[in-house]
């Protein structure tokens, strides 16, 4: 910079001062933090995504709960279908009217049943366990 004039005399001009280097320690440590928060987001991303899958698995094996309990046998149902498959046509139903997805997968799971149940020849006319 020139230097400063005033009336009486002529300045030099300072040079800034200098700024100090600051080394932050525990910079592998926030990136290590970073990366787990993105591998845990990750990791819920896929449960969420995977959350109707596991809905329909749950809701036929809460059915198989229920058959062997004799909980199947109190509620109406369809003859043809056996109570498996009017407990899907209800869910198909629910998930339609409501636009649940959830509902629409639980269907998935009963109707999965419903079906075993008709080939194995449990329904319909077959044999009855």
């Amino acid at each position: 910079m020139p230097p400063t004039r005033t009336a009486s005399r002529s300045v030099p001009a300072r040079a800034p001062a200098a700024r100090p280097i600051v080394i932050r320690e525990g910079g592998a440590r926030r990136v290590a933090g970073q990366l787990a928060r993105r591998a845990g987001s990750a990791a819920v991303q896929a449960a969420r995504d995977e959350s109707h899958t596991l809905a329909a698995v749950v809701a036929a094996g809460a059915l198989g709960y229920a058959r062997r309990e004799g909980m199947l046998d109190n509620i109406p149902s369809i003859d043809a279908i056996g109570a498996e498959g009017t407990l899907a046509l209800v869910a198909f139903a629910a998930g339609k009217f409501m636009r649940s997805k959830m509902a629409s997968h639980v269907a998935t799971g009963l109707a999965s049943v419903a079906i075993n149940r008709m080939a194995a020849g449990d329904l319909g006319g077959g044999t009855s366990s």
